[in-house]
Order: C-alpha cells, then structure tokens, then sequence
C-alpha cells in the first residue's frame, strides 16, 4: 500500500505540472485527468483486497489455533486410552486367576463370593471397554476436524497463488491515427495496463500462459474505412476471428471474446487474418485492446 501512495503523489505531481502546461480543455489534461481517476479507483479496490487478505488470515490463525486444541485433546485421549488398555489386561488376569480357583473351591458361600468378584470383573471389564469405544469415536471425529481444517488450508493457499493471473494491454505507439498491418501480422500491443502474474510479454505482443487452466480473453478492434478481419490465436491456432469496418463509416469498432483451455507456456496473441487496405486505429483513446485472466487452473496437470 506504501508503494501505491507513492504511485499516487508521483502520478498527482505529473498531472499538476500538465495541468499548469496545458488548457483544461486539452486532450492530453483529459486524458491524464481520465487516468488519474482510474487509478484512485484501483487505489480503493487494492486497499479492499487488501482488507480481505486479513479477514482470511485471521480466519486462517484461529483455525489453527483450534488445531492445536484438538492435537490436545487427542493426546489427552489415546493417554486414557492406553490406561484402559492396562486396565482390561489386569481384569483378564483376574478373572483367569479367579476362574482356576472356582475350580478348586468348595461349594457354597466360598462360590457365591467368587461368582460375585467374576460379575463384579467383567462389569467392570464392560464398563472399560464402553470407554475404550468412547475414546476412539472421538479420536475419529478430531481427525476428521483436522483433515478438514487441512484442506480449507490448502484450498486457501492454492487460490491466493492463482488468483492474480490477468492482463489488460492496448496499442498506441504508431505515431497516432491509423495504421495498416498485413496479413499474419502480430498486433504489436504496447502499453501494458495491467499485467498480474507477469503473463504478457511485450516484446512478442503474446501472452504466455504460466498456468494450465481456463482462461478467458476479449479483444477489441477500431478499423478505419473498408474492412479488416483479425483472430486470436493460440501457438498458431484460431480460437476466434473478428471482422471490422465497411466502406461507409470511418471509425467502425468490434469486439470478440474466447474461452479456451491454454497449456503452460503456450502463446495467445491477436494477429491480422485478412487485410483489404484499412488502417488499424491505434492511440492512447484504447481503440484496439486485449485482455484475459485465469479462471481456474487445471489441477490435474499439477
């Protein structure tokens, strides 16, 4: 967040110098009055983020504190446990040493005493084992709460570590207005607008897959005058294909979206399919974008 509010005084202080150099009126004070807005909003939506990174961590120390809880309990348990264990052996030495003088015992009073400590032993016989079943249910559901508590654990870890695949790129860097590119010719996207798990390589104008999932990706397409058809390609695939412009409107814009599975390091880019001699409008209005982002990543390849 630090760096973000430096980001911003910077970006204030350019467009207080650009404010005092120009007229308000003017499409370079627009544009970076424009700019400036967007970038309190992403300010706002970072610090939102932000607060729910803690809300989730937080969440995240008291389940493990309740972890350390049970890890107790279940010591606890399997030490009683064990004292049960001890406990049965001692009875069934008793009531084998108890049988073998019943054997040589006379009739009468002296049986009636040794079939009441037989009773009295396998009572308590039952009474350690009803126990020893108690302790084991428990022992199940305590390895139950912790293996749930686990996968919550890894499910948490596994989404913030791909949840920030997305980039968001548009061309302007052809000197302004309108530019023709032939046919099988890369749409050379320059200026990077957002870029989160480092995807997009600008100097191939491509992005490079860092994870096998489901992406989803959008492009949009100013032409000027006639018309031009541009796809997007996937390792020289086509995913899907655009068609933009006719002889009678100068400035005529289309969009087309995909959604496709991209391998790990597989190369998606807009190129030109069919060029009829229209220019591409190219300039900082973000006439001709593309954009994509993760949805979930394939866990089967991992």
């Amino acid at each position: 967040m630090t760096l973000l509010v430096i980001l911003h005084l910077l970006f204030a202080s350019v467009l207080y110098k650009h404010a005092v150099c120009y007229d308000s009126q003017d499409s370079n004070y627009v544009s970076l009055q424009r700019q400036f807005n967007e970038l309190v909003e992403k300010m706002a939506e970072y610090k939102v983020k932000l607060d729910r990174t803690d809300r989730i961590e937080d969440r995240l120390r008291k389940a493990e504190q309740s972890v350390e809880k049970l890890e107790q309990s279940l010591h606890l348990a399997n030490v009683q446990l064990r004292k049960s264990e001890k406990r049965i052996e001692q009875l069934e030495k008793e009531l084998k040493i108890s049988r073998q003088d019943f054997v040589y015992s006379d009739k009468g009073e002296n049986q009636d005493v040794e079939n009441i400590n037989i009773n009295e032993s396998l009572e308590d016989q039952q009474n350690e084992n009803e126990t020893s079943r108690n302790i084991t249910k428990k022992n199940g559901q305590a390895n139950l709460k912790l293996k749930g508590l686990e996968f919550i654990k890894a499910r948490k870890n596994r989404r913030s570590a791909h949840d920030n695949v997305a980039f968001s790129v548009h061309w302007s860097k052809c000197g302004g207005g309108e530019i023709a590119l032939g046919n099988r010719e890369t749409v050379p996207f320059d200026i990077v607008e957002l870029n989160d798990g480092n995807g997009f390589d600008t100097s191939m104008h491509a992005f490079i897959c860092p994870l096998t999932g489901t992406y989803f990706f959008t492009t949009t397409v100013t032409a000027w005058l006639h018309k031009v058809e541009t796809e997007i390609v996937v390792d020289g695939i086509t995913k899907a294909v655009l068609t933009t412009g006719n002889p009678h409107d100068e400035n005529l814009q289309s969009s087309q979206s995909a959604l496709f599975r991209c391998i790990q390091n597989q190369r998606v880019l807009v190129r030109i399919w069919r060029n009829y001699g229209v220019g591409i409008q190219c300039d900082v209005g973000h006439f001709t974008s593309f954009s994509g982002f993760l949805l979930w990543e394939d866990t089967d390849s991992s």
